[in-house]
């Protein structure tokens, strides 16, 4: 079962999880001994952007986009962070016996079906949210990526964090590097990765289940029927309750993270600085 690794990966990908900037080549295994549930706080702390600045960089935003002759219609798509439960439900460590069996593998949160733009022209809809992104991509700002120059994003992270670059870097690098520990995990935990899905295939054949190679291909059955895959749904969380699932990539994720934040110590230590700054602009 050696493509459980890559397929595993893909479905990351498809889940959103791009990976850029400090996870640009390969890094080796994480192998010191850490205690999970620090490293967990620490990687939950790094990942919460404190509400001041969530409310500074949102009204930087409105301001510029009430600037530009448009009336703002709901949240803006800012630069999002998630936390690691957020993260290790992107690979599925979030499905439960219990979630399985009220939901599928579909998401208990309710989504409404209008929203504010409802009723706007496709065109309308591109001039508003172009207007938010830009066009004019502007060259990679401290390897996290880029990000057009022209638009109110950019505007909004310049006036929030006194430069564009530090409100980018302050904004992507905390789900970068969670997000390239997890990528590493899956790089450097193939065998064992194997041995658990070897497991997981065993506990689904007596269940009467033979249709699957590993959780990957029930991850990507779920992006396309959700909450139609109940009956499946509550088998594969069963199996994967059974094998320790959560468990095992909470663990994985929590040793390599620890080996990220110490390799890119610098980096941490730049990005608080940047919080303090933008806290101090946050002051009424």
């Amino acid at each position: 079962m050696k493509r459980s690794p890559q397929l595993l990966w893909a479905v990351l990908a498809l889940f959103g999880l791009g990976v850029t900037g400090c996870a640009s080549s390969p890094d080796k295994a994480a192998t010191d001994v850490v205690d999970t549930q620090v490293v967990l706080r620490q990687a939950d702390a790094l990942l919460h952007r404190d509400p001041r600045i969530e409310e500074l960089m949102i009204n930087e935003g409105q301001k510029c986009m009430k600037e530009r002759g448009f009336e703002v219609h709901g949240p803006l798509p800012l630069i999002q962070t998630a936390s690691v439960g957020e993260i290790l439900a992107r690979i599925g460590a979030d499905l439960t016996v219990e979630k399985a069996r009220d939901v599928g593998y579909g998401s208990n949160e309710f989504v409404p079906e209008n929203s504010p733009l409802s009723s706007w022209s496709q065109e309308a809809k591109d001039a508003y949210f172009g207007t938010f992104r830009g066009a004019v991509v502007k060259a990679s700002i401290m390897e996290l990526g880029s990000i057009p120059a022209d638009g109110c994003r950019t505007q909004a992270l310049d006036r929030a964090f006194g430069s564009a670059p530090d409100g980018l870097f302050y904004a992507a690098f905390p789900s970068t590097l969670a997000e390239k520990a997890m990528n590493e995990a899956n790089t450097h935990n193939a065998d064992e990765i194997d041995r658990l899905a070897e497991k997981w295939q065993e506990c689904m054949a007596l269940r009467g289940e033979t249709r699957f190679q590993s959780w990957v291909d029930t991850n990507i059955q779920a992006l396309k029927n959700q909450s139609s895959l109940k009956e499946l749904a509550v088998k594969d969380a069963e199996c994967r309750q059974e094998i320790g699932f959560r468990q095992f990539w909470t663990e994985k994720f929590a040793r390599q993270f620890a080996h990220e934040m110490k390799k890119h110590e610098k980096e941490v230590l730049a990005h608080q600085e940047i919080e303090k700054r933008a806290l101090e602009r946050a002051k009424p």
